[in-house]
């Protein structure tokens, strides 16, 4: 129009767009529409571009009570209840057509939550006012304080069970509403936090609860505390998402967790998300995530988010919503729900500060634009800007090392969905994806002809690869030791150098030969005597060598091995114990340790000799070795004292190898040597059961084989 502004006749009727709209000016002189679709409208102040946006939001100015939107739910006839800081509102069939405000006889303005009850009713949370039960946009019940519930009356989240319970999440706690009666869950009974801010029943009918420091799910009266604090350091659970297979999604402060199977990982900044703190997680039901926050919304590929949480990818790939595709306002909300939804028509709703936004996902990928075509922008040869020919080709001057490409493909309405990929035939085999990057590097080049394309794509919006290609065709003249001839003279000239070179060379060592010879022939002569005494020499040290390592073996023996009874010494022993019960303790094997005393051992030497003594102390180390055969380790422990070190037997199987070892020795014929005596031995068994150190298991048999010596001898006490 002259004076009037622009105004567009389409399916939502007749819509008019002024000076009071952003257009720059009511003169509207010309109107341009692009092959993208856009409107460019040419005014007395200035030029205004006019695109559709995946985005749609509806506030004040489309008839809402308030543009600040709290919490979203379901209505029926596909209509969806938006919960604001100053009211209710029902959108429907692209409009507003009720609003609730206290004015209507609200108790309070402000809506924290909504959640569509299964008598048709619908539960309000309110900020100050509790929890109100609607039915045809008249309050027809309410919890508060004053009428018994428990908690605060700020109600920030609302869920219904099966059979009609309903819990209230409120900020001092949840309260679970049944048959009348009302029951407070605190951090008393399990909660983490008193102040709840998410509730949702998975498909099994477990009740999950997020709060402000963590997550809890309540099965019966069972509470059960989930921490994420390990997972990714967060606190806040904003929302939940469960999945058929008991796959259970939550939006916190510190990213998104995955809980499967009792596993929970996390994906937040160090994967490529450019925010970590959601509000909110749906699964639009077309493979694609969409994630709230307070700088937009992100759309991930369920795919490609299962593939980095499982480490087949490293980093995250998504798309990134604000104010230019729509949002009234990229601040989206928390802390109260749900604040996101997916309706019965498949379209997904955020609630923001500016109004409530709703987008199809199923239309960003029907109505995909043509993908433009690459322009190269600018080359660069060895950092100078080049033209290129009027026959669309590069020519450049020989000794070119570097070449930059600057490309574009150029959009307006979908310039961060592209995606390019580039090529340099005669360098690169095959495509190189360059993301959204617009620069193609090559360094190194030699002369030759090239071939460099670069392709595009939005797989944002489900557009492969384009069919149409830029390419540019380039040539890099040689240098002139780099053309053939040069190259041929060269190495013709290098050839007859080396001829030469090789008959001087030949000359000279003929000569060399005849001196080397006469040398050769005198020095043998030395080499073969020192050969000889070499000979001798080395047959000398290996036979010290062979000594010496026969010695040190035996040494080895020495000290480690008993002298007279040829078990292992008190040293060796203790050493083994040590080893063993570490070994015990940290695979939770059993351990028995024993301690024996020969019996009146001062007897024998005193009456029948010291020699009689050792005879028969080898004795009872051989019936005590073969006893214990490959059971156990047997250690002279010091005098007459003989340790048995017992793996992987229980005390009462160690009392048993012990009292058959008792009953060998006193089976023990010692008439050649002592005629009269006879031998007998007392024992003291432990196992490692509640001892902290080997040490304890070798003070606490010496103590047990005292009460044996105190208990008449010949006897085991364990």
């Amino acid at each position: 129009t002259i004076n009037n502004g622009l105004y567009r006749l389409s399916a939502l009727g007749l819509e008019h767009f002024t000076s009071e709209d952003e257009l720059p000016n009511n003169r509207v002189a010309s109107l341009l529409v692009d092959r993208e679709g856009s409107v460019w409208a040419g005014t007395n102040a200035g030029l205004l571009h006019l695109a559709d946006t995946p985005f749609t939001s509806w506030g004040r100015d489309q008839g809402m009570s308030d543009d600040y939107v709290r919490t979203l739910a379901q209505a029926d006839h596909g209509g969806v209840w938006i919960g604001t800081g100053r009211g209710l509102n029902l959108w429907r069939g692209d409009r507003i057509v009720a609003s609730y405000t206290k004015a209507d006889g609200l108790p309070g303005d402000s809506i924290l939550s909504l959640q569509p009850a299964r008598d048709g009713s619908l539960l309000v949370g309110t900020y100050n006012n509790g929890l109100l039960r609607m039915r045809d946009g008249k309050v027809v019940a309410h919890a508060d304080n004053a009428s018994g519930m428990p908690g605060s009356n700020q109600v920030r989240a609302v869920a219904e069970q099966a059979d009609g319970t309903v819990w209230i999440g409120t900020t001092r706690g949840l309260v679970r509403s049944k048959d009348g009666q009302y029951r407070l869950f605190t951090r008393a009974d399990g909660l983490p936090r008193e102040f709840v801010v998410a509730l949702h029943f998975d498909r099994q009918g477990a009740l999950w609860v997020g709060t402000s420091d963590g997550a809890a799910v309540i099965r019966g009266d069972d509470v059960e505390a989930i921490n994420i604090r390990s997972v990714n350091d967060g606190k806040v659970v904003f929302d939940f998402l469960d999945d058929p297979d008991g796959t259970l999604w939550l939006a916190t402060d510190r990213g998104l967790v995955r809980r499967r199977n009792g596993v929970m990982r996390s994906i937040g900044l160090a994967q490529g998300l450019p925010i970590d703190t959601f509000f909110a997680v749906v699964d639009d039901g077309r493979g694609a995530f969409w994630l709230t926050s307070n700088r937009g919304v992100l759309r991930l590929s369920r795919n490609n988010v299962e593939a980095v949480l499982d480490g087949r990818e490293a980093q995250l790939a998504g798309d990134h919503f604000g104010e230019a595709d729509g949002l009234a306002s990229a601040q989206c909300n928390g802390g109260s729900g749900p604040s996101s939804l997916l309706d019965a028509a498949g379209n997904v709703w955020v609630a923001t500060a500016g109004g409530a936004a709703m987008v199809n996902p199923q239309a960003m990928h029907s109505a995909r634009p043509t993908l433009p075509q690459v322009v190269l922008e600018q080359v660069l040869a060895d950092d100078r800007v080049v033209d290129i020919a009027e026959d669309g080709q590069l020519h450049l001057p020989a000794g070119t090392r570097k070449l930059e490409f600057r490309y574009a493909a150029v959009s307006f309405l979908v310039p961060r969905f592209l995606r390019y990929r580039h090529r340099l035939h005669g360098v690169e085999s095959g495509w190189v994806s360059s993301g959204s990057s617009r620069i193609a590097q090559f360094t190194n080049l030699g002369p030759g002809h090239y071939q460099f394309d670069v392709g595009v794509s939005a797989p944002g919006l489900g557009q492969g690869w384009s069919p149409d290609v830029t390419r540019l065709q380039i040539d890099i003249a040689p240098l002139p030791w780099q053309r053939l001839g040069f190259v041929l003279a060269a190495v013709a000239i290098v050839l007859l150098l080396l001829l030469a070179v090789f008959r001087w060379r030949t000359h000279s060592l003929r000569q060399r030969t005849i001196m080397l010879e006469r040398v050769v022939s005198e020095r043998t002569s030395e080499l073969r005597n020192n050969a000889e005494e070499l000979r001798r020499a080395d047959k000398e040290k290996t036979a010290l060598l062979g000594r010496l390592r026969e010695q040190s073996r035996e040494f080895e023996r020495l000290a480690l091995e008993d002298g007279l009874t040829h078990v292992s010494n008190r040293r060796s022993m203790d050493v083994i114990l040590a080893a063993t019960f570490a070994g015990a303790v940290a695979a939770d094997r059993p351990l028995s340790f024993a301690l024996f005393d020969v019996d009146l051992f001062k007897q024998i030497n005193d009456r029948h000799s010291h020699e009689a003594g050792d005879k028969a102390l080898i004795a009872i180390a051989q019936a005590l070795r073969e006893g214990v055969g490959g059971q156990g380790t047997v250690a002279r422990w010091g005098g007459e004292e003989f340790a048995i070190l017992l793996p992987n037997l229980r005390l009462k199987e160690a009392l048993a190898v012990c009292e058959q070892l008792r009953t060998a020795v006193e089976a023990i014929d010692c008439s050649a040597y002592a005629p009269g005596a006879r031998l007998t031995v007392s024992a003291g068994v432990v196992d490692r059961t509640g001892i902290l150190h080997h040490e304890k298991m070798v003070s606490h048999a010496d103590r047990l084989l005292y009460w044996a010596k105190s208990a008449g001898r010949n006897r085991v006490c364990g």
